[in-house]
């Protein structure tokens, strides 16, 4: 297969390939770095060690993930409490309306607590990272 790269897409790449020079010479002053020095010498086993640490992350999968473990939780979380309490839940459901609305929304506010505390987290940590990646350029 041919590539044929546009001139913008040629500018981004050298852009790219900066920016990954740039992160190469930022690990191997962390790693070599002594005081008093003025040049760092990067050798092919520095770049090879480099390269392993270096990985493309697709963020798109990792919140998919997270997503679905999240969700299996909570159906797991919910499916355990309506088993445990069974008999009290359908007595409940077959007792006073207005005990039960009341029970319904407690119950309501809680998981959207919970998820609203989940979802803040999980932006925060994406945010995070983002710029964790803009400050490393």
């Amino acid at each position: 297969m041919e590539y044929k790269y546009t001139e913008s897409a040629e500018k981004e790449l050298e852009d790219f390939k900066r920016e990954q020079v740039a992160l190469l010479e930022d690990f191997v002053r962390r790693r070599k770095y002594v005081y008093g020095d003025d040049l760092i010498e990067v050798t092919g086993s520095d770049v090879k060690e480099a390269k392993r640490h270096f990985t493309i992350i697709d963020n798109r999968k990792s919140s998919i993930r997270q997503l679905t473990l999240g969700t299996y939780l909570f159906i797991g979380i919910v499916t355990l409490i309506g088993g445990l309490f069974y008999e009290q839940i359908r007595a409940a459901m077959t007792g006073d309306p207005t005990q039960l609305m009341i029970i319904l929304m407690g119950v309501t506010m809680i998981f959207a607590s919970l998820f609203g505390h989940w979802w803040f987290r999980f932006r925060d940590r994406i945010r995070a990272e983002r710029r964790e990646f803009t400050d490393e350029k």
